[in-house]
Formats: structure tokens, sequence, C-alpha cells
């Protein structure tokens, strides 16, 4: 096709009705595990301090099984295949815990509330969740320790992305705008033959700070994740001006 074409697509307004059959119901992962306290805490000394590193082992199938790693502060982590997109919420169902002694001459601090945390983020072999909590905590008769726990992860549906909100006026609405390419990423030097001989740009009598040079934050393939927003105006870029 040669010249200009313009595209007319009319909209139609069809009105569907159905009927809801079922709701769907949200996956739920449930973990029940016992801990494998070490018998004696690993004493560290520096600088005139001690410090205890206490370690333990689960019964968990798959990739945490048998993991064993010291730590001031343990915690108990637990990681899961997630959803893109979704949220977890943590049902407690039971936990054990037992006391535990602190040896003399070292310093301890744990938490005094047992919570957990959830996170998801996306790896290159997928979405990877955790779910997290203190294994050690502060009571008021002493530090108690986690011994086993049964608990639920149950999947909240996504969040619903936010709104795009577009620019109300165009930076093209004024001035004369001209169109290059570039490449590669890096720093280029515009020179007056370019501007005058490739685009055609008549320099007689314009003011260099009126002359500015707009793009986009990005370039290259879209991005993988489909929920981020694109920017709908062009970006004005850094640029130096000499003579």
């Amino acid at each position: 096709m040669h010249g200009p074409h313009t595209l007319i697509m009319r909209k139609y307004l069809y009105t569907l009705c159905f009927s809801l059959l079922a709701l769907p119901i949200l996956a739920q992962l449930r973990f029940q595990d016992k801990l494998t306290w070490t018998e004696q805490p690993e004493t560290i000394t520096w600088a005139g301090s001690s410090q205890t590193l206490w370690s333990f082992t689960t019964d968990a199938a798959g990739a945490d099984a048998g993991a064993r790693e010291g730590k001031v502060q343990p915690v108990y982590l637990r990681t899961f295949a997630a959803q893109p997109g979704s949220n977890y919420t943590v049902e407690v169902i039971s936990t054990s815990f037992e006391p535990v002694t602190v040896p003399r001459g070292t310093t301890a601090s744990f938490p005094e509330a047992f919570t957990f945390s959830v996170s998801v983020s996306r790896q290159p072999e997928g979405w990877l969740g955790k779910v997290a909590a203190p294994a050690i905590i502060q009571t008021p008769t002493g530090p108690q320790r986690l011994t086993a726990l049964d608990i639920r992860l149950v999947r909240t549906a996504p969040r619903p992305a936010p709104r795009m909100e577009f620019a109300t006026r165009s930076v093209l609405r004024e001035g004369n705008w001209f169109r290059f390419t570039v490449s590669e990423t890096g720093i280029y030097k515009l020179t007056r033959d370019f501007l005058t001989n490739d685009l055609g740009i008549n320099l007689d009598g314009v003011d260099p700070r009126d002359i500015a040079i707009f793009g986009q934050p990005t370039s290259g393939k879209l991005p993988e994740i489909t929920n981020e927003t694109p920017p709908d105006e062009l970006t004005e870029l850094a640029i130096a001006i000499e003579g």
C-alpha cells in the first residue's frame, strides 16, 4: 500500500450473560516439619566477645532436606514453587517449643514475637516463594526454640494491576521535531554537519538553549514481565552543547 491510510475500528458493545457455576478454590500448601537441633551449639570468640551459633536440620523433603547452617539468630525457612503475582498468608495449625539454655559468657538477642514472613520473587527457573519465621524466640520465662510446626499457606488472588495514567499533554505538541536512531548504548556526538546535512535542520537563528533531545529510557526487547507499565511520554535526555 502507498500513501497514508487511516484504519477506522468500530466498537460494538456486547452484553454477556453468564451463570456463576462454581467459585475457584485457591491452592493451599501445607508444611509439617520437625526441627532437630544440634546437641551443643557452637561458640565463637572474636575480639573479646563470644557469640553462639545455633543450628538445626528439618525432615522436609526436597531441596530443604538436611540443610544445616549455624546462625546467631536461627531462622526456619521453607521454599516452595509460587504462582506468579500471587500473595500468600500463613495459617498456623500447631507449633511446639522447648526451653533452651544460652551458654554462659555469650551474648544472645532473640525476637520476642513468633511471626511468619512470606516473599515471592522471580528466579531463572521460575517463581520462588519463601516462608520464614524465627526458630528461637525470647519469652518471659527465657529463650524457647522451635521443635515442630504445622502450617498452611493459602494463596490469595493476585492484586489487580494499577490503572495506567497517561500524560495529558505531549511534548510533541510544540516545536520542530526530527528523528534519528542509535544502535548501541553509549555517549554520542552530534555534529553540525549531521544536523544540517543528515537531518535537514536549518540552524540559522537557532538558539542552542532551545535544542533538546528526547527518547525512551528503555530500548531493545520488550520486558518479560508483562505487568510493568511502559512510559507513554518521551523523556528528555541529558546533553552538553559546545560552541
